[in-house]
């Protein structure tokens, strides 16, 4: 959570998501899914310049996206938000 100022109106800044979480995307993406699922379902939005084959997936953009992580060829971790300034 992030504020403008000390005891301001908060907004969510990012979330990230590991096991044994069970929540998925509106695409239908949660932990365990496999990487040709991720492939599949965020085609139209893959940035290949940050994304990393069998490492990560980038969903639109690293200041303001989500970036799936694989570890074995599934989804360990998911991460929603800016993952850089």
């Amino acid at each position: 959570m992030v504020s403008e100022k000390r005891g301001g109106k908060k907004a969510i800044e990012s979330i990230s998501l590991t096991g044994p979480a069970t929540l998925s995307t509106k695409r239908g993406i949660r932990i365990g899914s496999s990487e040709q699922e991720v492939r599949k379902a965020y085609r139209a939005f893959w940035n290949h310049e940050d994304s990393k084959s069998r490492r990560n997936f980038v969903a639109g953009s690293v200041f303001g996206g989500m970036i799936f992580y694989f570890q074995d060829g599934k989804v360990r971790k998911l991460f929603l938000g800016a993952a850089a300034e």
